[in-house]
């Protein structure tokens, strides 16, 4: 087998793991990463890429397989090459039903560092003894969207907090803006082109099927988080969140190469057309 050999062929399953640290050694793959390539029904010699959660990819050739466990032996290591140079947390008001399966999922395909659910006053889905087992299924859909779009890491999926809490957490990052229906002075393209080109972090907030409640945009505006427009046309909250990220990502990275880009469909996207929406909506 040529030492290249994993990097020659089009590689398609990636599997994250916390031990890939060095090159030229062998990775044990087990449990849900052992029964996820027996599922995929890999052989022997065949290349997959093992990320360490970091921001590396490890190129590998499987070299042993059974039940329990996967040997595969790395050929060499690169920088992942897709994460996007400015972290962006969105904190997303709890939505009623599975709303939130595909906030997690579009989000962590569109490029989001981290995930935080809010309660907030017009919130219809509330804290309940089912959390725990709510969080859990979103960071495993995470890790799906994760592997699915060649992240370089696995964006964490916070549990729910208060706003009062998510607003003090969201005042740490370089900049921040919540998306308001009502707001008639600073729309999302104008607030992110005088941006800093420094700026490592950014947060944004998505209101539930209701909206903010005006006591809420009053504390926002206290806090320093200035309200934005999206536009005229109301979207419904899972839609505003996918919408605002892309156009985040889009304006942030407008001068990456084409060999840093988002690919969509297979093709390097040239252009995501601005947002013309609200963030609310039943």
């Amino acid at each position: 087998m040529p030492p290249d050999f994993a990097k020659e062929v089009l590689i398609i399953h990636r599997f994250f793991i916390d031990n890939a640290k060095t090159m030229n050694e062998d990775v044990l793959l087990t449990g849900q990463n052992a029964a996820h390539a027996n599922v995929l029904r890999l052989n022997i010699g065949e290349g997959i890429v093992v990320c360490d959660g970091r921001g590396w990819d490890y190129y590998c050739a499987v070299i042993a397989i059974s039940r329990d466990e996967v040997r595969v032996r790395i050929t060499h290591s690169e920088e992942n090459t897709v994460e996007p140079s400015v972290a962006v947390t969105l904190f997303q008001a709890l939505p009623k039903g599975d709303k939130m399966d595909d906030i997690v999922e579009r989000c962590v395909e569109l490029g989001i560092t981290s995930i935080v659910p809010v309660v907030t006053a017009r919130c219809i889905a509330r804290p309940s003894s089912r959390d725990a087992k709510k969080t859990e299924r979103w960071r495993k859909i995470a890790l799906s969207a994760a592997k699915q779009s060649h992240r370089g890491i696995i964006p964490h999926v916070a549990g729910a907090m208060s706003l009062d809490k998510a607003i003090m957490s969201a005042k740490g990052h370089g900049a921040a803006f919540v998306c308001y229906e009502m707001a008639d002075k600073l729309s999302l393209k104008d607030f992110l082109q005088v941006l800093p080109s420094d700026i490592t972090s950014l947060a944004y907030f998505i209101g539930p099927e209701g909206g903010f409640a005006p006591d809420e945009i009053i504390k926002f505006a206290e806090n320093s988080i200035p309200a934005v427009s999206l536009g005229r046309r109301i979207l419904r909250t899972q839609t505003a969140a996918s919408a605002v990220l892309a156009n985040v990502v889009y304006e942030l990275e407008a001068a990456v190469p084409p060999e840093g880009g988002i690919l969509i469909g297979g093709k390097h996207a040239q252009n995501i057309s601005g947002c013309r929406g609200h963030c609310a909506a039943p």
